[in-house]
């Protein structure tokens, strides 16, 4: 008999070092003779997959597929080990990863995880349970809980949403396979305990019989030669040049309570939490009661889309969503963000809330539209009819007309409003008495010599008839503001807005 190797993961703690490990190997043995053995290979029910996922009566193509590798159990007395590995090299690199490449029959392990994209950090959600820093015995940002988005390039797989997810200290054990099917028939291949149904029904053979040693399994393979499902060192490199890309990626970190789960969900290619960290923050009575969330500039813009991007889709398929946008330099880091999402943009209509009436120079905010027009191209932006000077509201009743007639309900969606140093919104600003017309649309004046004093906004009334309006609050130059709504000021017109569902403070964290 050729002598042979069984090496058991991890298989290095990155592809460096797995390229060291099995080129160390290799100087002593043939890499055929090498058996990389995963234990959940091992598995009864593992070694079921490849023959029983194209064989549920022709379910159609697959519409979503979920790994899910869940732990009740916590870290405590292997702390030590775990903080080492994290989450994603304990679990997702190697378990969770080699599960997906049993439903891709017939496709070698290599072409599949080359076919598979590489996240963003919007794909990406991590976690740690409360006591785990107690566990190690040390203040740690190791994540023991995650989830990863990924999509693959394969035709049986285009567009499909592939979710990844592990985690420990979790509200119950749950390990298992989910595919879902266009036709919403679902296949779920669980572990504990073994099973194998399709659409509730139980498809396992009978004649199964369900080993409880998966090491045994494994080893029986070396010793006969059959490695047909194990890792070979080709697709261990591969998998490890996936996740390195996925582990290097900056992750908020979500603390959890223990044995309790983070729900996390998908929004178009967006993989979101809805319990993200918010640290409420009473301002002042006027304020309290309303969701307020402190964060980083650059995060209260990734809040703010991900919560744009949750209302699009929450939309029928037919339903127009309105959304509008004031100007200035709040949006300017706001569009960054937004127009590197994938959502229904052929169903949101634009709308410019503000605008001010100079020869020649628009809005900074208005380059924006343009932009988001050129690359999105489904998108319908409304720009409101700038003429200079006293001309400024010629063709505004035009564009009321438009905003009725698209817009039956006369009221905006989603509004997003910046916040001036004074505290107006849009071009709403402090002692004017446009502050209490019932106009949509109007032309007003500004305050600041400075600047032109025509405009064009929405009025207060209009914003505040919004299903939901968002205000963010960031920069240096808006601290006067925040300490003016702590001191109970009612006068700044950011301080009048409302909303008719759900009125939502973004304040950068710096400010408070």
């Amino acid at each position: 008999h050729k002598p042979r190797i069984a090496v058991e993961k991890p298989f290095g703690y990155s592809k460096s070092s797995a390229e060291e490990l099995f080129s160390g190997l290799q100087s002593l043995i043939p890499a055929e003779e090498i058996y990389l053995v995963d234990h959940y290979l091992g598995k009864t029910i593992s070694q079921q997959i490849p023959k029983i996922i194209d064989s549920p009566g022709d379910p159609g193509e697959i519409s979503r597929i979920e790994v899910s590798l869940m732990e009740s159990l916590d870290c405590k007395g292997r702390a030590g080990y775990y903080d080492d590995s994290g989450v994603f090299r304990d679990m997702l690199q190697n378990h969770a990863t080699e599960l997906l490449l049993l439903l891709a029959a017939g496709r070698s392990k290599v072409e599949v995880l080359e076919s598979l994209s590489r996240p963003n950090k919007h794909q990406v959600v991590t976690g740690q349970y409360q006591s785990y820093s107690d566990h190690v015995g040390k203040a740690t940002s190791t994540p023991t809980f995650a989830s990863v988005l990924l999509f693959s390039s394969l035709p049986e797989w285009a567009g499909v949403p592939i979710l990844l997810s592990s985690g420990k200290s979790q509200m119950m054990e749950k390990k298992e396979v989910k595919v879902t099917f266009k036709s919403g028939r679902v296949l779920e291949i669980g572990f504990k305990p073994p099973r194998i149904t399709f659409m509730g029904e139980n498809v396992l053979a009978d004649d199964i019989t369900i080993s409880q040693n998966s090491y045994e399994v494994l080893l029986q393979n070396v010793i006969t030669g059959n490695n047909q499902l194990l890792p070979t060192i080709s697709s261990t490199l591969a998998s490890w040049d996936l996740w390195d890309s996925i582990i290097s990626l900056p992750h908020d970190l979500n603390i959890h309570p223990d044995n309790t789960d983070l729900p996390v969900r998908i929004l178009g290619k967006f993989l979101i939490t809805e319990d993200r960290p918010a640290s409420p923050e009473p301002l002042h009575s006027l304020i309290q009661g309303r969701v307020i969330f402190r964060d980083s500039e650059e995060a209260i813009y990734e809040h703010v889309v991900h919560d744009l991007v949750k209302t699009v889709a929450e939309g029928t398929a037919e339903e127009a969503i309105h959304v509008a946008i004031s100007g200035g330099s709040t949006v300017l880091g706001l569009f960054k963000h937004l127009l590197q999402v994938e959502m229904s943009w052929e169903r949101v209509h634009l709308w410019q809330v503000d605008e001010r009436c100079e020869e020649g120079v628009r809005n900074a905010a208005d380059l924006q539209f343009f932009l988001a027009e050129e690359v999105n191209g489904l998108m319908n932006v409304h720009l409101l009819p700038v003429s200079p000077g006293e001309g400024c509201g010629v063709g505004l009743e035009q564009f009321q007309l438009d905003f009725v007639t698209l817009n039956p309900a006369q009221r905006f969606d989603y509004v997003i409003l910046g916040v001036g140093s004074d505290g107006h919104v849009a071009s709403l600003f402090p002692h004017s008495n446009t502050l209490h017309s019932t106009a949509d649309f109007l032309h007003t004046h500004s305050p600041d010599p400075s600047v032109s004093p025509h405009r064009l906004t929405a009025s207060l009334d209009l914003i505040s008839r919004s299903r939901r309006v968002v205000v963010v609050v960031v920069g240096e130059g808006k601290r006067t503001v925040v300490d003016r709504l702590r001191q109970g000021d009612l006068e700044m017109p950011v301080a009048k807005v409302d909303a008719a569902e759900k009125l939502i403070w973004y304040v950068q964290k710096d400010l408070l």
